[in-house]
């Protein structure tokens, strides 16, 4: 956000600028909106799944931490040379907030979900409480997993600020003066002036004027207008020998003036960012759960209660949600266990229904295992499990190594890339694909590099691959 306001600068994403009616005074506008945060840190935000829909509880502010203003502080007493910057006093930048957004990804727009005014004061406070329907409610778990470009809130407001313009008058004023010192007891205002244009259209000297893009013609005019008065008034008072001029070679006189403007501000703020590392498990809860009841008699008895779990880690697959449904019996697995339990089945298959964290959704119709639980493989879900395995370059003694991968696919999976890096104890890494189909459905391009004990580092070509599994070896041909 390009905010320009007279001797305002950023600072660890606070924009400060001093109120020029005050002295020792300064307003500071937050440059990113953050969510109100409970007792122990967490943000306050919840997705309640009900299956295809779902409810989003969201708190927001406008405001700085306040490590961050007690920063602000020390580092404006730092550039004043303040002895104590305790004197300092901060107020919130005069604005107006015109809307608050909760903002979904639809592709090639956002699209707002739900809009609230904020209470009006600082910290500008909005809640939420959006209904959310499939996509939406996708692209909600996915943010909350710490996927980017899928959710955002947006505050809509205007600053009360001030533009600047500033103009100065340079160079050998020698000649000018040369003009006028025989007439300088009969001399007025206007006669100075006239000659002073003439020597700025000859070039002798310069007028320079520097305004924000925001000026408006009437500032440039204003000050334009002024520092020529003002160089016309000190040479006149030179003349009569009322003022000094240091150096009449190297004239010099500069005129700064200000005026009101509102400035639009459009701040956002991704959600994603609040669970860097995909931690918001306690955030995604499903609804409060019940039975229903049959009323037909002539149906078969419900059998058994079935756990349904996974069978794989889901470290980096793309899962948002995975929805089970039988009937009008129905449960959701959510992050990160992806595990529950579905009851009131019948003798018939289920339906599994995925929804990725992009990529829309995939389905699937599963019979009830002999076994009395459902474990659900990547396949099961849509997905191809990329196995990179590594540990050949670690028994040879290689330090790292690095593999970058591209999947195509042929059919309805998803377009994919990756970069993965095989160091420490990490030298077998998994990546899933959205293949759409019980196999690759496509294939792999990779190309990789490997630094060896001895320092060497050695490149390999790109190759191509139909296998999921990829082993690297020291013995492979090198480019």
């Amino acid at each position: 956000m390009n905010i320009e306001i007279p001797n305002g600068f950023e600072f660890q994403r606070v924009y400060c600028y001093p109120n020029p009616d005050q002295p020792l005074s300064y307003y500071y506008l937050p440059l990113q909106p953050q969510p109100q945060r409970s007792t122990d840190g967490t943000p306050m935000i919840n997705l309640i799944s009900m299956g295809t829909s779902g409810y989003l509880q969201l708190s927001m502010s406008w405001e700085a931490p306040s490590e961050t203003l007690d920063a602000l502080r020390q580092e404006i007493a730092q550039r004043e040379n303040l002895d104590n910057p305790a004197v300092l006093r901060f107020a919130f930048a005069p604005v107006t907030v015109q809307q608050v957004s909760l903002l979904s990804n639809k592709g090639e727009r956002w699209e707002a979900i739900a809009t609230s005014r904020s209470s009006g004061f600082p910290p500008y406070t909005a809640l939420f409480n959006a209904h959310l329907n499939a996509e939406q409610q996708t692209q909600a778990a996915a943010a909350l997993n710490g996927r980017k470009n899928c959710l955002q809130v947006e505050y809509l407001a205007s600053l009360n600020g001030v533009t600047e313009a500033s103009a100065n008058i340079t160079g050998n004023a020698a000649n000018v003066i040369a003009q006028l010192k025989d007439r300088r007891e009969t001399l007025n205002q206007n006669e100075v002036q006239e000659v002073l244009k003439r020597s700025i259209d000859e070039g002798e000297l310069q007028l320079t004027v520097i305004a924000s893009e925001d000026a408006s013609p009437q500032l440039i005019e204003q000050v334009s207008t002024h520092v020529l008065t003002q160089s016309a008034d000190l040479l006149l008072r030179f003349l009569q020998g009322e003022e000094r001029i240091p150096d009449i070679t190297h004239f010099r006189v500069t005129v700064s003036k200000t005026e009101p403007q509102q400035i639009d501000l459009s701040l956002k703020t991704e959600v994603a960012n609040w669970f860097p590392n995909g931690s918001s498990f306690n955030h995604i809860q499903p609804a409060p759960g019940g039975t229903s009841s049959l009323p037909s008699s002539s149906l078969p008895p419900p059998s058994p209660s079935l756990p349904v779990q996974l069978n794989f880690f889901p470290t980096e697959a793309p899962l948002a949600l995975i929805t089970v449904q039988q009937g009008t019996a129905k449960t959701t697995l959510i992050p990160p266990d992806f595990s529950t339990t579905l009851s009131n089945l019948r003798e018939e298959p289920l339906e599994v229904e995925t929804s990725y964290t992009f990529g829309g959704t995939f389905s699937k119709n599963i019979s009830i295992p002999a076994s009395g639980k459902l474990s659900l493989s990547p396949a099961d879900l849509g997905l191809t499990q990329v196995t990179v395995d590594a540990t050949a370059l670690e028994a040879a003694g290689a330090k790292k190594a690095r593999i970058r991968l591209h999947y195509h696919p042929d059919g309805n999976g998803v377009e994919d890339e990756t970069t993965i890096y095989l160091r420490d104890r990490s030298w077998k890494v998994n990546w899933f694909v959205i293949s759409r189909g019980d196999d690759l459905q496509g294939f792999l391009q990779y190309e990789w590099q490997v630094t060896l004990e001895n320092g060497d580092l050695v490149k390999h070509e790109m190759t191509e691959t139909t296998s999921p599994h990829i082993v690297l070896t020291v013995e492979e041909q090198a480019e």
